[in-house]
């Protein structure tokens, strides 16, 4: 299963984690391993950081409200930041959409 493309990402779509997808960790990234990209993707830094917001599921518009308090920096700032990482994992199928029940 894919993401919504990454032009298609609106702040306010809920975001979470594919059920898919294999998660591992290493002391300093994140390993994610998807059908959707020929190569592993890796997380490092604060790219670990956003991609542990959606573990529950989580909108980008939150996610960048919740980094923006934690590190101090401006919301639209934060956000304009995280989307090209967060179009690059719905583009590799790391994170889709979640509808509501």
């Amino acid at each position: 299963m894919s993401g919504p493309e990454p032009a298609a990402v609106d702040p306010s779509t809920r975001l979470g984690w594919d059920r898919d997808v294999l998660v591992r960790r290493t002391p300093r990234s994140v390993l994610l391993y998807t059908d959707g990209a020929p190569e592993p993707v890796v997380l490092r830094d604060s790219a670990v950081t956003v991609w542990d917001e959606f573990r529950t599921g989580a909108t980008p518009a939150a996610v960048a409200s919740d980094l923006a308090a934690r590190f101090g920096v401006d919301h639209e700032d934060a956000g304009h930041d995280i989307a090209p990482l967060i179009a690059q994992l719905c583009r590799a199928g790391a994170l889709t959409e979640l509808r509501q029940a």
